[in-house]
């Protein structure tokens, strides 16, 4: 092979790759079955998850090497193909793995690149990773050859089904986490940028497929960690999401949680992460066009912390320890987005015992100082058992 038979630096032959790779993907049953699933998707630069189960362990509960080796295979196999022209395929040539430690964290973070790209070969190397909350081991790493291939004219992904009628898939079960966060201003929404197919680049909010033997509630716990790094949020159940068309990659089922929190009390991720791109709170009043049918579900959290608001006391888990009753008729006048009586809401709001008033007063005001008031545990407690009910 001569030297001119390599690219001087690596050349995308096809400008819709991350399309077709997502075409590929539906054909990829699998991936599925193992329940790995491609997170990050570059020219020449592939990335996945997979949480290990009793389906992936070997003897002693490590990560079984086959399935090691697969990963491996699979990313560097993308890798390459999402470099090559429409009317090519790679085929693996040669794997060669390294076996550095055994794998016994639950997450499984799989890397795939492209060193050196020719017309015939492609070379590329790929990383195992086994991942917990605090630590990364590196478990492999492997280097592989790729040979393109022509495609031939009556080409068909073997896995393809001939008559799909007969042979319908499965819906697949998602989560997404509708998170509301109050600055003291203005109601927030938590949002993620998503990087990789479909919608890259988009906003979006936090959530992702359910694994095996996993219930939803902890899938969304575990989602909202893995790309923001929240942690310790009560979430309640929203509603199902299940319009066959809105996702494009399959029948995909949502179901979607809520949950309410001060954003001076928690922190999130800002920095670019394996799952996103950016995360950020946006404004209520300024949320963009979203990915899937996101504004939809938004629109039903919206409707039914308004409605929710106004028989519990949910809006209470929103503010600091202590807070004047301006700030709390703010904070339900921006939920309810309409002005409320001063005299009416602080009469009907002081009739339940809810609230202890404190002897301080606001500082270095140019109004006359509020007093400051905190909510009494126990009647809050009783409250939100019981319901109350405001005729704002």
């Amino acid at each position: 092979m001569q030297h001119n038979d390599f690219y001087p630096k690596i050349t995308v032959h096809n400008p819709n790759y991350k399309q077709r790779i997502q075409e590929v993907l539906q054909t990829q049953y699998f991936m599925k079955h193992i329940h790995f699933e491609l997170t990050h998707i570059e020219a020449g630069h592939i990335e996945g998850w997979l949480t290990m189960q009793d389906i992936h362990r070997q003897g002693l509960g490590f990560l079984h090497g086959g399935v090691t080796a697969t990963l491996c295979d699979i990313v560097t196999g993308f890798a390459a193909f999402s470099l090559v022209p429409e009317n090519q395929y790679v085929v693996t040539g040669d794997l060669k793995i390294s076996y550095l430690n055994p794998a016994m964290h639950p997450r499984i973070h799989a890397i795939g690149r492209v060193l050196k790209q020719g017309k015939m070969l492609t070379f590329c190397e790929a990383e195992v990773w086994a991942v917990s909350e605090n630590t990364k081991i590196l478990c492999a790493k492997a280097s592989a050859v790729m040979v393109n291939m022509d495609m031939p004219d009556n080409f068909k992904p073997y896995i393809l089904k001939e008559n799909a009628e007969q042979n319908p898939k499965n819906p697949l079960v998602a989560v997404d986490n509708v998170v509301f966060g109050w600055n003291g201003k203005k109601l927030h929404l938590l949002l993620v940028k998503r990087n990789f197919e479909p919608y890259f680049d988009q906003w979006a909010l936090p959530g992702g497929f359910i694994n095996y033997q996993e219930s939803t509630e902890q899938a969304a716990q575990r989602k909202l960690f893995e790309e923001t790094s929240l942690h310790d949020v009560f979430l309640e159940q929203l509603y199902t999401f299940s319009n066959p068309t809105r996702d494009p990659r399959n029948h995909v089922i949502s179901v979607a949680y809520y949950a309410l929190i001060n954003m001076q009390k928690h922190q999130i991720i800002t920095q670019k992460n394996i799952h996103s791109s950016a995360v950020e709170w946006v404004s209520i009043e300024n949320i963009p066009k979203l990915a899937f049918d996101h504004n939809e579900i938004i629109s039903v959290a919206l409707q039914r912390l308004k409605g929710k608001i106004t028989y519990t006391p949910i809006g209470f888990e929103l503010l600091p320890e202590k807070f004047t009753l301006g700030e709390l008729q703010l904070l339900y006048e921006k939920i309810l987005n309409r002005s409320i009586d001063k005299r009416n809401f602080r009469k009907k709001i002081l009739s339940y015992g809810l609230l202890e008033p404190l002897k301080e007063y606001q500082k270095e005001v140019k109004h006359r100082a509020a007093q400051y008031y905190r909510f009494n545990p126990e009647k809050y407690a009783e409250l939100t058992q019981k319901g109350i009910h405001f005729e704002l």
